[in-house]
């Protein structure tokens, strides 16, 4: 029997792993070339957001359902992506502006509060990265490595993506119900105690 996970998938991980730090390079670099112009604009929104979770004046319920639906709009568009001939450029892109898009983030916490911003970013990933993160690296992955077509492979290979697509939904909803409903409480109580 073939394994699931082969060679060749690690070493597409691995690429797409560089993409992505890449692009992390970058939004740290973009960030702290940026950071002297930003003329407080960022300020209020960070002050918002965190005054709304302290306050717990979000309703879990319609989060979760605009949680949802944004979530499920990207693995869509990632599992239509597959379908494209353009995958590989899109999964490449897409690798390297996640990276980008963390770098910015952590970095202008970072600037702005010092070590405490560190622990709000890093604490902010939790507990839904542990789902997204599998999740995303397997279907990006796959799509890579299939190189973009799916509906001209033989049917075991469609049948294998979509067995792979069935999973990411699976794991993003878990991922979403962790998010809106355990991420609003790990995130009060990391800025009560940071």
């Amino acid at each position: 029997m073939k394994k699931i996970w082969e060679r060749e998938m690690w070493m597409v991980l691995g690429f797409l792993a560089g993409c992505f730090a890449l692009g992390l390079l970058g939004g740290i670099l973009f960030a702290n070339l940026a950071y002297p112009w930003r003329n407080g604009q960022n300020q209020m929104l960070e002050l918002y957001a965190l005054t709304q979770i302290k306050n717990k004046k979000g309703k879990s319920a319609e989060y979760f359902w605009y949680l949802l639906e944004n979530r499920m709009f990207a693995v869509a568009f990632f599992l239509l992506t597959g379908l494209t001939g353009a995958a590989r450029f899109i999964v490449v892109v897409a690798a390297a502006w996640m990276g980008f898009l963390a770098g910015a983030a952590g970095s202008l916490l970072i600037l702005e509060q010092g070590i405490r911003g560190f622990w709000i970013f890093a604490g902010s990933l939790f507990p839904q990265m542990i789902v997204y993160f599998p999740a995303v690296a397997l279907l990006m992955t796959k799509i890579y490595k299939e190189r973009g077509n799916i509906w001209k492979k033989p049917v075991k290979v469609i049948k294998i993506y979509l067995l792979t697509g069935t999973a990411v939904i699976f794991l993003c909803l878990a991922g979403v119900v962790l998010e809106a409903y355990v991420h609003p409480v790990w995130m009060r109580w990391l800025l009560e105690h940071v």
